[in-house]
């Protein structure tokens, strides 16, 4: 399986999770999920629309974030 994005959207994964930068190295030890979703309604009823979106592995009910 293959995954294309841009570096734009590459940037955004990062910041989401390692919003403290190269220098907080606690963020870096979680593992990530992204993941390719359709167009679909979320929980609290807000449109979202189909794009990649990322979220932490070993916690998907915690929410995620996107479209990337």
């Amino acid at each position: 399986m293959s995954i294309t994005l841009t570096p734009k959207q590459l940037r955004c994964a990062l910041e989401f999770m390692n919003p403290d930068g190269p220098e907080a190295t606690d963020q870096q030890d979680s593992d990530y999920t992204i993941e390719w979703m359709p167009e679909r309604t979320a929980a609290d009823g807000e449109p979202m629309a189909a794009g990649y979106y990322v979220y932490a592995t070993e916690y998907p009910g915690e929410g995620v974030y996107g479209p990337l």
